[in-house]
């Protein structure tokens, strides 16, 4: 079994009161940072080099776990997001946030970090508030005190004498109770569930090709990867329109299926599968899911790879409106015959 440093051996799962239970599927953030839900990112020990939990834990996040947002310049809850992909190494500068770290002399020395990037961060519109949280504090202080024989239990909220404070940490469990609790916090989690209403491997296929996009793709020639989900299903569907009409007005009945291809065209006795890629770049790189990749290869002849690059977009920050885009289209499509470049795996770990 994984061992989690700075957590109990995870050989002994069960001492966690999450483990078994798939509601159970949401965590905390509590920071100052101004760039709220573009990653989670923390040192690998404190600054004495131990291990400290509230770092370590994020080691236990899933892809397609919900990590809400606790600001503590704004003492509010003020987002979510969806975790995406897997833990990576890095390093950073690091302030603690608490009342103990504030005391401390600020060090600028770069340490080893954790980085975990994420997807659709969502604001909440009507934020839940340390205050709102306090006058709730009975049930708070009740909830804590039922599983005091929980050695890991990880709340985001500490119950001090006479008053219930966010936790000094920086990461947290959100217990699912506190989410039913709080309706801000169940409407955020419900949001971001009807983004993501795909499968578990397919949210997990799409999390790794927008961080591995996000992380190489830099510059004009790439796909590219574009944070914001309503930008990127607006190009998407663009290009979809786009290969749709195409395929109608040459004579094929077309079915917009999505994975893993994008539409199905049929004709007499021929059936054509249609890869659809879009981009506001020159389109000379995309990105392939490795169950893409593997039904290209397996019907080479009745593929094709419709590409629509220099999309133009508009009113990007909110509704995006898209239009244009230069037409390449590869039929039949070998996919083979370009260049497959290997930007990671995903490994089981032998039981």
């Amino acid at each position: 079994m994984i061992q989690v440093e700075g957590l109990p051996n995870m050989a002994k799962a069960k001492t966690y009161w999450w483990q078994g239970n798939s509601t159970e599927r949401y965590w905390c953030e509590i920071t100052g940072r101004e760039d709220i839900g573009d990653d989670l990112n923390c040192p690998q020990s404190d600054e004495a080099g131990n291990a400290y939990w509230s770092y370590s834990i994020i080691n236990l996040i899933q892809p397609g776990d919900i990590v809400f947002h606790y600001s503590t310049t704004q003492q509010a809850f003020v987002g979510a997001s969806v975790a995406a992909g897997f833990v990576r190494d890095g390093t950073t500068e690091w302030t603690p946030h608490g009342t103990v770290g504030r005391r401390k002399v600020a060090s600028n020395k770069v340490r080893p970090a954790w980085r975990l990037h994420l997807l659709e961060f969502t604001k909440s519109v009507n934020p839940l508030t340390l205050n709102a949280v306090q006058q709730d504090e009975n049930w708070v202080r009740a909830w804590i005190a039922a599983r005091k024989s929980e050695k890991s239990l990880y709340a985001p909220f500490q119950p001090y004498p006479g008053r219930l404070r966010a936790c000094q940490g920086y990461l947290t469990k959100m217990p699912a109770d506190f989410v039913q609790r709080w309706q801000a916090l169940g409407e955020l989690a419900n949001n971001l569930d009807e983004e993501n209403r795909a499968s578990s491997a397919d949210l997990e296929a799409d999390a790794a090709m927008a961080v591995l996009a996000r992380e190489v793709a830099g510059g004009p020639r790439g796909q590219g990867f574009l944070i914001s989900s309503k930008l990127r299903k607006a190009i998407e569907q663009h290009a979809v329109d786009m290969a749709r009409k195409h395929f109608v007005s040459a004579g094929y009945r077309v079915k917009v299926l999505g994975k893993p291809y994008d539409l199905i065209c049929s004709a007499k006795e021929e059936t054509l599968y249609v890869e659809v890629k879009g981009t506001t770049t020159d389109g000379l790189t995309v990105f392939l899911t490795p169950n893409e990749i593997a039904f290209a290869r397996e019907h080479k002849a009745q593929m094709a790879l419709f590409l629509v690059s220099g999309i133009e977009v508009s009113n990007a920050d909110a509704e995006p409106v898209t239009s244009g885009g230069k037409v390449k289209l590869l039929r039949p499509w070998d996919i083979d015959a370009g260049a497959l470049e290997p930007l990671a795996y995903s490994y089981s770990v032998p039981q």
